[in-house]
């Protein structure tokens, strides 16, 4: 396969439509590679231990750590700041709803973003592989233009999904880049990605079986009993972006259930669940919220709505459905 760049993968694909909508959101996604860059830089170049410093509480009620504060602004100044073509900006990290004051954001723009600028921070001293996931979104609907997020790992690689009817494309909307050190550019991996039709691999924090409700406690445990029948195995690192790749390359199936200090679950469905689950559909995966609803016809209400999430291999999901009743 010929090397290809962001612009040339992304821009040809995106190109067929050739609608200003289309050049906003490549110009767009190629900002968030521009973040990923400086970001990845930072790790690399930066002692962990200083990068997990604490520094405050984010709007979550979570701590804050110096990463997730240096991700933010990242974000913020590089992507939000440059591009009138988003109209709202949203960050888990509390960048909320941010239409700045002089900015015509209503007749020139097309997009809402969402961002999770350091997933799995908990990780951050310890050298496990973190990410940044974005949600692009029509704005005034609740449908996704493109999502995507970026891996930081042995090497970075930035994943990408886009609308079909936006690239024009039925089977070529997906997109995995990796990123050069040397160079500083990105080059297309595949294109047209499919997740594994069966997977062996189950993602989920077996430690949490203390704060389910009994009902959702019974049908886990049921779950949890088939998948080692069945040979399975366990990988869950607390990381969701980086569990969430291993399962869509490999085949695998994550899920975080309703708990009871979060009965309608923990993970952020702007942030998180909306644009992992339209890349796994992308991919031919599936995702719901393991009480039957998928994910992609839940509404958002809030920037900060909460959902529970099971994700990944489409007959891993829907086997688990089966054996959970969907964990009602």
């Amino acid at each position: 396969m010929p090397i290809q760049s962001i612009d040339h993968a992304l821009g040809t694909a995106l190109a067929r439509r050739e609608t200003p909508q289309a050049l906003a959101a490549l110009s767009i996604i190629r900002d968030i590679a521009v973040v990923g860059q400086k970001i990845y830089l930072t790790l690399n170049q930066s002692n962990p231990q200083d990068l997990a410093q604490e520094r405050g509480i984010n709007p979550q009620g979570e701590r804050q750590k110096f990463l997730d504060h240096h991700t933010n602004e990242l974000f913020y100044e590089e992507v939000w700041k440059k591009h009138p073509s988003l109209r709202e900006f949203y960050s888990e990290e509390g960048t909320q709803g941010l239409n700045p004051k002089g900015k015509n954001k209503e007749k020139q723009s097309y997009f809402d973003l969402y961002v999770d600028p350091l997933d799995g921070s908990s990780n951050i001293d310890v050298n496990i592989s973190i990410g940044s996931i974005f949600s692009l979104k029509y704005k005034d609907e609740n449908r996704q233009a493109a999502a995507g997020y970026l891996l930081y790992g042995p090497t970075m690689m930035l994943m990408v999904a886009c609308d079909k009817s936006f690239v024009g494309d039925e089977k070529n909307h997906t997109f995995l880049f990796s990123h050069d050190m040397v160079t500083g550019s990105f080059t297309l991996i595949q294109s047209g990605i499919k997740t594994p039709e069966k997977g062996k691999i189950y993602s989920l924090n077996e430690g949490l079986t203390q704060e389910l409700p009994q009902n959702i406690k019974a049908n886990i445990q049921k779950y949890l009993c088939h998948c080692k029948d069945e040979g399975y195995t366990a990988r869950y690192t607390g990381s969701l972006v980086a569990d969430f790749h291993r399962n869509l390359i490999k085949g695998g199936v994550f899920f975080y259930p309703p708990t009871r200090s979060h009965p309608k679950g923990k993970l952020r469905l702007n942030y998180e669940c909306h644009p992992l689950a339209f890349i796994a559909e992308g991919c031919g995966g599936k995702a719901s919220d393991g009480l039957g609803k998928p994910i992609l016809s839940i509404s958002s209400t809030h920037p900060d709505q909460r959902s529970s999430l099971l994700i990944g291999t489409q007959s891993m999901v829907e086997e688990a459905e089966q054996i959970m009743g969907s964990i009602s």
